[in-house]
């Protein structure tokens, strides 16, 4: 009979230290046709290897948001390994708080300072583009604005 257990008690920790770990992404890679994107997440003294990471939907409708350096993200590793990995991005910092803390509006802020703002309460869309920016339209049929007033500034 074998008395050695089949594994260390030190690697049952490490295992279990890394099943869930909180890190900041180190590096990304967006991938490209037939390849997917990647990042490599630091935790702590210890970098990944490059992992894939969540978006927000990649189904019928696919979203295309890729995670910067230094956001926080979630590593999840089944059984603690690593080389298994994925990586759940999105978690807010004091480095890089939300964008409001109003819970009736979704909002989304970009890095040169747009912001898109809906206050479902307010039943109100707000765009706001930055010096320099420019909007555009497209559509293959119509155009329709119905409002029972409309104003127009520039």
């Amino acid at each position: 009979m074998n008395s050695e257990p089949a594994l260390a008690i030190g690697d049952m920790q490490r295992l279990l230290h890394n099943m869930i770990r909180v890190g900041t992404i180190h590096s990304v890679d967006h991938g490209g046709p037939g390849k997917p994107a990647l990042v490599r997440v630091s935790l702590g003294e210890l970098v990944t290897d490059w992992r894939p990471y969540h978006e927000a939907r990649a189904g019928g409708t696919t979203t295309w948001n890729p995670p910067t350096v230094g956001e926080q993200a979630t590593v999840l590793s089944p059984s603690g390994d690593l080389g298994a990995a994925v990586v759940i991005v999105g978690l807010n910092s004091t480095g890089k708080p939300a964008p409001s803390s109003d819970p009736n509006k979704t909002v989304t802020k970009y890095p040169d300072g747009a912001v898109i703002e809906y206050d479902h309460e307010a039943h109100a869309l707000v765009a706001t583009l930055p010096g320099g920016g420019t909007a555009k339209l497209v559509a293959p049929d119509s155009v329709t604005i119905d409002s029972p007033q409309v104003t127009i500034t520039g």
